[in-house]
């Protein structure tokens, strides 16, 4: 397990960040990857991911390289290193790799650890329903098996770029499990970028419910005000938002009230199921309007994240 996982600050403010391509969705994720690495001082590589370099990418339908012998992977490094070029002209330290695999996942799993990637930025659809379904895929496989954050840009976000950065971020928060540790990451984060933060909670209808739904409510609503840590010491606003019905829904629904720029996706370490966890995060990127930071599966356990904290308390002495 790679040590930079249970670093909050690299999922803060990473140094390398990966752009997972299909060529077609360029023109958005590359604006989207210019705009974080200014943010963060982050070096990008992009990757474009493919299984037989016999034919062209079936992910990358729309580009059909031209006559003159020009085989897909030639073609391929040829647009990416334009690609490489334009985000040079902005002053982002950039490169660019063309992999084969036996899946574009794997590819792309190989290429996150040969690079250190501590950040993945990619679309979920492609163009035409098999290049939906073959980035729907890899996105659910790397959901599954990444332990670094993925920033999604789903079908329904439109001018991606203007949510490169965020200025109000939503954090769905289940009250199980590790939860307070995913919500101080997520205040490092909008505290990072000034970004106001909006802690919500969702509780699920219960057929048999007598009449306890209140109760319930209240008791959530105290809980979500005291998972943060120490909240005199935030440097940005917040607010906290119980609601009631089935959470898919009201995260999207959450999203669009709050007109919040990202939604950030914990795991919930002490009961998660990772098919469900990996169903339920993609549901919400495919559906969102605005893109969806997915957390790390396992963030520090608290006994960890508390010698953290006392370590670097005493490097600051």
């Amino acid at each position: 397990m790679n040590a930079v996982i249970h670093n909050p600050d690299a999922i803060v403010q990473p140094r390398q960040i990966l752009v997972a391509t299909d060529l077609c969705d360029s023109n958005y994720l590359l604006p989207v990857a210019i705009a974080q690495a200014k943010t963060t001082g982050a070096h990008l590589t992009l990757v474009h991911a493919f299984i037989n370099p016999a034919i062209p990418s079936i992910s990358a339908q729309g580009l059909v390289p031209p006559d003159g012998g020009m085989d897909a992977e030639e073609f391929a490094e040829r647009i990416l290193a334009e690609l490489v070029k334009r985000a040079r002209a902005e002053g982002v330290t950039c490169d660019s790799v063309v992999r084969q695999g036996f899946s574009a996942a794997e590819a792309l799993r190989d290429e996150i650890h040969r690079t250190g990637a501590e950040r993945v930025i990619m679309g979920t659809h492609g163009r035409g329903r098999i290049g939906q379904l073959v980035l729907g895929s890899v996105a659910k496989s790397l959901l599954r098996s990444l332990e670094i954050p993925i920033f999604a840009v789903g079908p329904h976000v439109r001018a991606p770029e203007a949510f490169a950065t965020p200025r109000r971020i939503l954090h769905p928060v289940s009250l199980q499990g590790y939860y307070r540790e995913n919500v101080e990451v997520v205040r490092r984060l909008a505290e990072f970028h000034k970004a106001e933060l909006i802690l919500m909670h969702s509780i699920e209808p219960d057929a048999g419910d007598t009449g306890g739904a209140a109760r319930d409510l209240n008791w959530a609503k105290r809980q979500l005000d005291a998972s943060v840590e120490d909240p005199s010491t935030l440097i940005v606003n917040l607010r906290t938002h119980v609601s009631y019905g089935e959470v898919i829904s009201e995260i999207l629904q959450g999203a669009s009230h709050f007109e919040v720029d990202w939604i950030v996706l914990g795991w919930n370490e002490k009961r998660r199921s990772p098919a469900f966890a990996e169903s339920a995060a993609y549901r919400v990127m495919a559906a969102a309007s605005v893109p969806v930071f997915t957390l790390p599966h396992h963030l520090p356990h608290p006994a960890a994240h508390a010698q953290q904290k006392s370590e670097a308390a005493g490097m600051r002495q």
